[in-house]
């Protein structure tokens, strides 16, 4: 047996690089928000199947659903928490966080895996392999104004 190194072509098995996910073949068209979001959370719906247009499949819909109904329940915690402070009085008298302050940390601590799972910040596309569609993108923007709109 040779000493060798296998070509990278003949190579097989062990692969020590992470999968990419693979660009839509057909793009799924954006579907209608749920009924259980608000408007808030069916706005960030639209907004994300259209940036995610892409990649996102009709598979995903229920991890999309979560993500904006849990945005929403932060939002709606939030400004609640912005007009009665951030501090309330406990039932001893004590001043203590405001309950709505510990429910946002729990909403704020499940979201980031599943913004994760969607590729919503820029660690996470680049680990799911999402950057080369950005890239690609911000290419033919930059074509499409350079050669005034004709990208052949």
């Amino acid at each position: 047996m040779s000493n060798r190194p296998k070509p990278a072509s003949a190579r097989q098995g062990n692969n020590s690089t992470k999968l990419t996910i693979p660009q839509n073949t057909t793009i799924v068209p954006i579907p209608d928000p749920p009924g259980t979001l608000g408007p808030w959370g069916s706005h960030l719906w639209r907004e994300l199947w259209t940036a995610g247009k892409a990649v996102y499949a009709e598979t995903d819909n229920h991890i999309i659903e979560r993500y904006c109904s849990l945005s929403e329940r932060r939002r709606t915690l939030l400004s609640l928490v912005e007009e009665e402070g951030w501090l309330a009085v406990g039932s001893t008298g004590n001043t203590i966080q405001h309950p709505a302050a510990r429910l946002i940390t729990e909403i704020e601590t499940r979201l980031g895996p599943i913004e994760d799972r969607l590729g919503l910040n820029p660690e996470s596309r680049l680990a799911l392999g999402l950057t080369a569609i950005a890239h690609k993108s911000r290419l033919d923007e930059f074509l499409a104004s350079e050669l005034g709109g004709d990208e052949t």
